[in-house]
């Protein structure tokens, strides 16, 4: 019986196996680097760069990438099919598994009995064979011990998120102690948080004793921070978050509350903020305003600003107060229940001013 033909790719001259890498895709490359430590090193020599890398800890479970195309998925030895009787084992840093490729989409499917410990190895090989820090990383409350792994690796992460679906007021004081200020661009959290919960910012490490109820940690300077529907956020904690944006889908603050925050970002208050978002039970408007110089604008035409890399923020009706250095401030609001307060420092993130002739 004659077996399947060979072709002897690693015995091609320097250049013709640079123009063979060159013509594979990226994804035929990362999957041809497991095959044998030989593999792995030449491999790495010829693939392609890759810019982000992304890794999902939570029910997800997957890792991928701007350009690499194939996912990886991390699933329950309790998953396997029947159909899938015949798995391939795949060994990764003196680690095996089993494993299954869906040829069609480029999903490599891995079986384990502790994803996390899976996704830490993949997260491992993956940074070191692409020499590039992973990009952002997705938690849950089961496996959020991966983060210190994580961190062990890299000393900042781009992106971070939290989500529990449990309270988790614990979660929260154990993920916060850990990221501190090595997050740099977005830092999210969907946690629901018991209502006696407070962030306290603190300014010096050696603070010893605070309340149960309370996390106590360093100023967060990240570029952006949101909180899911069900974080509780005080006026005091938003008043001591120093990073450019701030959104929070649902908050028990109230209009005297943003009146007060109102008046002391005119005074210096806050001076990286650049944009905030928040979820309010109630607005009233006259109430936000009450004793604030404001000038009433309806724009001719819809007003766009950026306060995110995503989406604008459109409009055609704001109050415009100033800060007492001159920065002008645009904020929409209207009347009502169940509303959303804006409020738009310029000039917006991609450095568009004040639109004052519109």
């Amino acid at each position: 019986m004659v077996g399947k033909p060979t072709f002897p790719l690693y015995r091609l001259p320097y250049v013709a196996l640079k123009v063979a890498f060159g013509c594979s895709h990226p994804h035929d490359i990362l999957r041809l680097s497991m095959v044998s430590k030989k593999s792995y090193t030449i491999c790495k020599i010829f693939r392609k760069k890759v810019r982000n890398l992304n890794v999902r800890f939570d029910f997800l479970s997957d890792i991928c990438s701007d350009c690499m195309a194939t996912i990886f998925k991390v699933k329950s030895n309790s998953e396997v099919l029947p159909e899938d009787s015949k798995l391939e084992s795949l060994k990764i840093k003196d680690t095996e598994f089993n494993v299954k490729m869906d040829r069609c989409i480029h999903i490599l499917n891995f079986y384990c009995d502790d994803r996390v410990t899976c996704l830490t190895t993949l997260y491992e090989y993956l940074t070191d064979f692409y020499e590039v820090p992973f990009h952002q990383v997705e938690l849950d409350g089961d496996s959020m011990t991966a983060l210190d792994g994580v961190l062990a690796q890299q000393q900042t992460l781009a992106h971070c998120f939290l989500r529990c679906s449990k309270s988790g007021d614990e979660e929260v004081r154990w993920f916060l102690d850990r990221v501190e200020n090595r997050v740099t661009r977005l830092l999210s959290l969907d946690v629901k948080t018991s209502k006696n919960f407070r962030l306290n910012l603190r300014l010096n490490k050696s603070i010893q004793n605070f309340s149960a109820t309370t996390t106590v940690m360093q100023s967060i300077k990240t570029d952006m921070i949101c909180f899911g529907r069900s974080f509780t956020l005080s006026i005091d904690n938003l008043s001591k978050l120093h990073s450019r944006g701030l959104f929070a889908e649902k908050t028990s603050l109230t209009c005297e509350n943003l009146n007060s925050y109102l008046k002391n970002w005119q005074n210096g208050g806050n001076p990286n903020l650049g944009s905030l978002k928040l979820g309010l039970k109630s607005i009233n408007v006259d109430t936000v305003l009450n004793g604030i110089e404001f000038n009433h604008r309806r724009h001719q035409n819809d007003v766009a600003y950026s306060a995110t890399c995503w989406f604008p923020w459109n409009f055609n009706e704001s109050y415009e107060i100033r800060r007492n250095d001159g920065t002008i401030a645009s904020i929409v609001m209207q009347n009502g229940q169940n509303g959303e307060f804006k409020l738009c420092v310029w000039p917006d993130l991609r450095g568009t001013v004040y639109p004052e002739s519109q």
